[in-house]
């Protein structure tokens, strides 16, 4: 009997858990296709006028510790050198 219940129990936590996450993406979808389709409007509603397009973003990281930029610098290097002897030729019979 107890098998049961916990097995109607999990059955009913793994519908309700598919059942949440759907309507979470649902609510994402939805999102992403209304800012479509306003963008859509706008576009038909402005047809034969001059519109600007809107000005980009520009976005960047960075970076607090200067220490983190040079150990980059430096696995940049050392992995430039592993690819140049990567690209010897050791054995004269095989062309590049």
């Amino acid at each position: 009997m107890g098998g049961r219940i916990i097995g109607f129990l999990s059955g009913v936590l793994f519908s309700s858990s598919l059942a949440y996450l759907t309507a979470l993406e649902f609510k994402r979808n939805s999102a992403a296709v209304s800012v479509v389709l306003h963008d859509s409007k706008d576009i038909l509603d402005n047809r034969g006028k001059k519109v600007l397009p809107p000005p980009r973003k520009l976005e960047y990281d960075t970076r607090d510790d200067v220490a983190e930029t040079f150990k980059d610098l430096w696995n940049e290097e050392i992995i430039k050198g592993v690819n140049k002897v990567y690209d010897v030729v050791f054995n004269s019979n095989i062309q590049k």
